[in-house]
């Protein structure tokens, strides 16, 4: 069984998927490791970094939700 619950991301896959600039893609992956939402795979390097879902521990939020819970404040 796989520790993981979503195919691997890395840098080059936010910027091609969210049309962003390396630095912004990397401090959104940053942010959803830090929430728990993704997992570094193992036996990769710093420049070869890839992330994905793990199966316990970060499945109750959004890698979105951030941003959804930006729009619910601005939109009072």
């Amino acid at each position: 069984m796989s520790v993981y619950v979503s195919p691997p991301i890395a840098n080059a896959d936010v910027v091609r998927i969210a049309k962003i600039d390396t630095l912004k893609a990397s401090k959104l992956l940053a942010g959803w490791r830090e929430q728990g939402l993704l997992a570094p795979l193992p036996g990769r390097g710093k420049r070869n970094m890839a992330y994905a879902k793990p199966a316990q521990g970060g499945e109750n939020g959004s890698l979105l939700s951030a941003l959804e819970e930006n729009n619910a404040d601005t939109q009072d």
